[in-house]
């Protein structure tokens, strides 16, 4: 990813390696201008090796530091900017992020934060989403996204898949649904209206997912009983926002998860 932006890129495996090569590149005239590490490293912390490299007299230009960091751990290490850190970022880090990030750090001697935290802890565990998206990497980047935070995930390529999944004899237990609009086989309005029909499904949390985001395409999702509309590429923190909005913090009685047995 980063070597598309044109960038030289060393990767190490530990977080000593890393601390090494970057006092070595400094030491032969080739220091590093941005260092990225990941937050739960094992042996050494991140936090730790952005401590060590900021103290180290061998830099004569400290290299920008940015952390790589679960979206529920982001107030933790929130405080860390300006200090130890430069910027934070969530795992997994997508484009839309990383790009900015290293125009934004390489240009400007001014902190940056991407990732601005919740006011509260919130936690995902024990919810259970259906994603319906037929695009391969979206999907990856989507489930992986979703499961960094705990979130159960049951995958679904197109309407179709999603219907046979919830209007079958054995029908999917979950808290809610993404559904990406323009799938084969039935798109994700189709599947919402199929889906809204059946009194079971009257309440349960769908959230529309598009490339498009004009106000009409936003208007349709809510004509069609979708919650909310989010638009991709995915940004995390939107994401982890309306999952908390609409599918967590919804009032039982209005959310309810699905759950019937054979004979229902």
């Amino acid at each position: 990813m980063l070597k598309r932006f044109g960038c030289a890129v060393t990767q190490v495996h530990s977080s000593q390696q890393g601390l090494d090569d970057a006092v070595h590149a400094c030491q032969t005239g080739q220091p590093y201008q941005l260092v990225i590490c990941k937050a739960d490293m094992p042996q050494l912390r991140g936090e730790d090796v952005a401590l060590r490299i900021t103290r180290n007299t061998e830099f004569a230009t400290t290299p920008k530091i940015a952390l790589i960091s679960r979206f529920a751990d982001i107030a933790e290490y929130n405080p860390l900017i300006g200090s130890r850190i430069d910027a934070l970022l969530t795992s997994p880090v997508i484009n839309s992020h990383l790009k900015p990030l290293i125009k934004h750090l390489l240009t400007t001697t001014d902190e940056i934060s991407l990732i601005k935290p919740s006011t509260k802890p919130r936690t995902f565990e024990g919810c259970h989403i259906l994603l319906a998206e037929d695009d391969e990497i979206s999907q990856q980047i989507a489930a992986e996204l979703l499961r960094s935070e705990g979130i159960e995930v049951t995958v679904a390529n197109n309407g179709q898949e999603v219907l046979d999944l919830m209007l079958g004899k054995s029908p999917l237990s979950i808290d809610g649904i993404l559904m990406d609009l323009q799938m084969p086989e039935m798109n994700g309005y189709d599947a919402t209206s199929v889906l809204r029909s059946d009194s079971r499904y009257t309440n349960l949390p769908i959230i529309g997912l598009t490339a498009h985001t004009s106000d009409d395409e936003k208007q349709r999702c809510l004509d069609k009983g979708m919650r909310a509309h989010l638009s991709k590429p995915i940004e995390p923190e939107q994401l982890f926002n309306v999952i908390d909005r609409y599918i967590v913090s919804t009032p039982t009685s209005n959310n309810t998860k699905t759950v019937f047995s054979q004979n229902a």
